[in-house]
């Protein structure tokens, strides 16, 4: 995905590289994707900032992140806590790993979802 330097793209896919381009755009490319519903796809570009944590599963690693805007990013830290948390439940509770190696969460202050 091509986007403004000042902006991150993110995905519930891992980066797998970042090219800079000669106009001033960033060409990310994601790793390959597991098998999956088109809809459970995530991409997006912002300039959030992102709190992560790498330790987080039971079975196997997998990198936990909260993103939101810069204002409210010391507020991200009960949100990963959290979220660290509901991966653990998921992975005891269904003894299984959690079948993605990232897991974020995007803060959307006044998403007005359906209306």
């Amino acid at each position: 995905m091509k986007h403004k330097s000042q902006y991150r793209a993110r995905s519930n896919i891992p980066i797998d590289n970042e090219t800079y381009l000669d106009n001033g755009l960033i060409l990310t490319r994601f790793k390959k994707s597991i098998p999956s519903s088109s809809y459970l796809l995530v991409l997006i570009v912002a300039d959030f900032d992102c709190l992560s944590h790498y330790d987080t599963g039971i079975y196997r690693n997998i990198i936990m992140s909260v993103c939101a805007q810069p204002d409210v990013k010391d507020d991200l830290h009960y949100a990963l806590d959290i979220a660290t948390k509901n991966i653990h439940d998921f992975e005891e509770q269904y003894q299984i790993n959690y079948p993605l190696t990232t897991c974020d969460h995007i803060v959307v202050s006044n998403f007005n979802m359906g209306r």
